[in-house]
């Protein structure tokens, strides 16, 4: 029914109900929103009306199931640049980042997939590490639901493409808490985990401190995981950390030279 709603404008009309002082009123007005975004079809002529705007209002409603269902739609929608891109753009970031102290699970799911989401955007990388976005994301990372800590170091990995971000996550202590991450025994998790430390290598700068957080340790080990994202990531990861001549000891010692001729073979 999606394309009729559009034509009739049956969506258009729902906009203005985001702001309705009535509560179930504003429910299915972000259950509806969550409908239309969940098919990507649909997202351009949600870019064009402006449907992000409501869903940003609907985010800061104190009901879980509004403010669930409008994360929702926000995750979906991420998932198009432009949209990303409007989201930031419309002050989204904070909203959502406070729906991170949210005690039900599934929020928290969906707050850190949307960040997955949006983190895929350059500009936004930098925008959710401004908005304080670390420390959530370290929080997350910690978390004993996979799927949070899996979509939280997802996130992390990402914002560590970005150089001017590098500097300020290694500064926070992020590898300490990504050397504990590394530990988990989800694969998921591990591969995310190894991205964001080869990632964060790759500026020499930043070479010496990462050995020097102990990062090599775990590092090491998922060089023969059984996942070969994992073995890549690692890789790479002790590769930028080569490059530091004072580092070439301790990779040695570590033990690294057998795995990484197991996988140049």
């Amino acid at each position: 029914n999606h394309q009729e709603l559009f034509d009739t404008g049956a969506v258009a009309a729902l906009l203005p109900l985001a702001s309705s002082e009535d509560l179930e009123t504003r429910r299915c007005v972000a259950f509806a929103l969550n409908n239309i975004a969940s098919n990507e079809l649909n997202h351009r002529v949600c870019e064009r009306m402006g449907v992000l705007r409501p869903l940003v209002r609907l985010l800061k409603d104190k009901d879980q199931d509004t403010h669930l269902q409008a994360c929702f739609a926000v995750r979906q929608l991420s998932l198009t640049p432009k949209c990303r891109f409007q989201f930031v753009e419309m002050k989204g970031l904070n909203p959502l980042l406070q729906l991170a102290e949210s005690e039900s699970v599934e929020v928290r799911r969906e707050v850190a997939a949307a960040l997955r989401n949006l983190s895929l955007s350059e500009p936004n990388k930098i925008s959710i590490v401004r908005s304080g976005g670390l420390e959530v994301l370290i929080r997350f990372a910690h978390s004993p639901d996979v799927e949070i800590s899996h979509q939280a170091c997802g996130v992390l990995a990402n914002l560590a493409e970005a150089l001017e971000n590098q500097g300020p996550m290694v500064d926070s202590g992020l590898l300490q808490h990504l050397k504990f991450v590394l530990r988990a025994k989800s694969i998921d998790v591990q591969r995310e985990a190894v991205r964001a430390i080869a990632n964060l290598s790759a500026e020499y700068a930043h070479t010496a401190a990462i050995v020097a957080a102990g990062a090599l340790e775990p590092l090491i080990p998922t060089l023969s995981s059984p996942d070969f994202l994992c073995q890549r990531y690692a890789a790479m990861g002790i590769g930028n950390l080569a490059t530091n001549m004072a580092n070439q000891e301790k990779i040695l010692q570590g033990g690294a030279l057998q795995p990484l001729i197991s996988l140049a073979r």
